[in-house]
């Protein structure tokens, strides 16, 4: 019975992911039928000395008229030269302003915060988010833009993959698989109209519906900001749509450190923890499936090879289908290391809530969902 049950698992696991492979052929005849609109990126930064002008060259450097986008980046507090950066590049660029926000807010977190204040003095009809560590196609407003092909789509998800690394090590690839299992969980639910999540460093939504839904202040607390947005526009009555093509693909640098990493995917945990949303629930039932595979070692040993087995398929699917970076040694590794690493950081998560974004520590205070 414990085999045929982890077998339908594993099956719709797979089917899941063939759904996936399908969901790009929907939306690609009516992207080109879409106009250029008026944008505005935000990009909220605190001390990104080291990320932040490879950020606003890709963002200087899009393939969309100057005149038709507008950059904001919102400096929180830095206490590096991140702002000196910045206003070097304000005084020779027309469409790039700096907005310096002096105190804390006691009601959003840093992140949000600063979104909160890039919205407001955004001009543009359409809001498109990204994070300071990353680096955008040429083509990705271009790209964002035409998923808007419907006057009731109110938010896009897009793609974020893990920029390409000379040394790819075990921590590389660890992340890798990641961010490819975590785009398939946004991307497939999206087609059957149940909203879950994104990726908060790639998200596109109208700055109409942000106020209309209440912002960050209406939508309760979570550290994950795409989270409660696509709920949000969700709940709302507006459609989500999904850019997973090439040129709606940016690029995030990896951690470097263990320690960063698995703080990170706390973080992202952390802002799941709602059995009451459809992420939250998710979460919930991995940290059993995890929990009760790691009891299947001590009570049946042969169950658990054969959940081995399956996980070392999926792996192999998904690397095949994304960098495709790993060896037969490195499949086998993740295979076993990946019910007790998640295990771990599930649990770290529902121990300790509290999480840091730039060295600064939150804690979920105001009950998610609430309007």
């Amino acid at each position: 019975m414990e085999r045929k049950m982890i077998t339908i698992l594993y099956l719709l696991t797979v089917l899941f992911f063939i759904l996936s492979a399908s969901y790009k052929l929907k939306y690609l005849k009516r992207m080109q039928k879409v106009k250029d609109k008026k944008v505005s990126l935000i990009i909220p930064a605190r001390n990104e000395e080291d990320n932040i002008e490879e950020i606003i060259n890709s963002a200087l450097a899009q393939n969309y008229k100057k005149e038709n986008y507008e950059i904001i980046i919102v400096n929180d507090r830095s206490e590096d030269k991140t702002q000196e950066i910045i206003e070097k590049y304000e005084e020779k660029s027309e469409n790039l302003k700096l907005i310096n926000i002096k105190n804390k807010s006691d009601l959003l977190s840093g992140k949000q915060n600063a979104l909160d204040i890039g919205i407001k003095k955004a001009k543009g009809e359409i809001i498109l988010i990204t994070d300071a560590d990353c680096i955008l196609n040429k083509n990705w407003i271009k790209t964002i833009i035409r998923c808007f092909y419907s006057e009731n789509i109110g938010l896009v998800v897009g793609k974020t993959e893990i920029t390409e690394e000379k040394r790819k090590n075990i921590l590389y690839k660890i992340q890798v698989m990641v961010h490819t299992i975590l785009l398939e969980f946004a991307q497939v639910p999206i087609m059957f109209g149940f909203y879950t999540s994104g990726m908060g460093n790639n998200l596109a939504f109208l700055r109409s519906g942000y106020f209309k839904i209440g912002g960050f202040e209406g939508l309760g607390d979570s550290i994950l900001d795409d989270e409660i947005l696509v709920r949000g526009f969700a709940r709302s009555g507006y459609k989500i749509a999904a850019a997973f093509t090439k040129n709606a693909t940016i690029q995030t640098k990896p951690m470097k450190t263990w320690k960063n990493m698995l703080k990170q995917h706390k973080r992202w945990i952390v802002g799941s923890l709602n059995i009451f949303t459809p992420s939250g629930l998710l979460a919930l039932l991995f940290y059993f499936v995890n929990l009760y595979s790691i009891v299947l070692i001590f009570t049946n040993t042969y169950l658990f090879l054969f959940k081995l087995l399956g996980d070392y398929l999926l792996i192999n699917y998904l690397d095949k289908k994304g960098k495709n970076i790993l060896n037969i040694f490195d499949k086998i590794l993740l295979s076993f290391l990946a019910t007790f690493y998640l295990f771990f950081v599930e649990t770290l998560a529902l121990v300790n809530p509290r999480t840091k974004w730039k060295n600064e520590k939150y804690k979920l205070k105001r009950k998610q969902g609430e309007m």
